[in-house]
């Protein structure tokens, strides 16, 4: 994919800019420090960093972003893959002169975190990586291999068909309860989460 490079414009507390031709919306701390990008994961925005970026802002120039598909920034028709949020993340390090930073990611943001440091290590200092879904290295026949097999085959999928036919926030609510916290959490969300 091509590197669009295009100015920076501010908007909002948010900054955007066009990597890949996709508009990125961002917030950056202007700290001294280190460069520090945080990435957050599926069905999530930079707002999954609010809690600690202030603390992380004392010792770095921290940035937070929103994938594309993602909260403020562009949404491309179809559907999305990891190399392309590898390929927006490293364009975003290098049309902000961030090269080289720290990344910071979780859950799937964790997996786009070692994507990057697999393609394109020239553009890092360092990497974190908290909870990436890595199944496919789970020993086969173990517990954790049979207890993702089992969510694949059912929840999973019914997430998946719900997804499919347009009921984004049943599938949601399915995903919460079945798959990531438990019965009845859907219920118990604050109210941006619950419909």
């Amino acid at each position: 994919m091509a590197t669009t490079a295009a100015p920076t414009v501010r908007q909002a507390g948010l900054e955007f800019i066009t990597v890949n031709d996709v508009r990125i919306a961002y917030a950056d701390t202007r700290g001294a420090g280190v460069p520090l990008v945080l990435v957050h994961g599926s069905w999530g925005s930079h707002h999954n960093w609010d809690p600690v970026v202030p603390g992380l802002a004392e010792h770095f120039r921290v940035l937070s972003y929103d994938r594309r598909g993602h909260s403020d920034s562009e949404r491309p028709p179809g559907q999305g893959h990891f190399s392309e949020d590898v390929a927006d993340l490293a364009a975003l390090i290098e049309q902000l002169g961030l090269a080289p930073a720290w990344v910071v990611g979780s859950s799937a943001g964790a997996v786009i975190t070692l994507q990057l440091a697999a393609a394109r290590p020239d553009v890092l200092r360092g990497i974190v990586v908290h909870e990436p879904p890595l199944f496919g290295v789970l020993e086969e026949g173990s517990a954790e291999a049979l207890a993702v097999a089992g969510l694949e085959a059912g929840p999973l999928t019914d997430v998946g068909r719900r997804i499919a036919a347009g009921d984004h926030v049943g599938a949601a609510e399915l995903f919460v309860d079945q798959v990531a916290l438990g019965p009845g959490s859907w219920g118990r969300c604050p109210t941006p989460c619950a419909p």
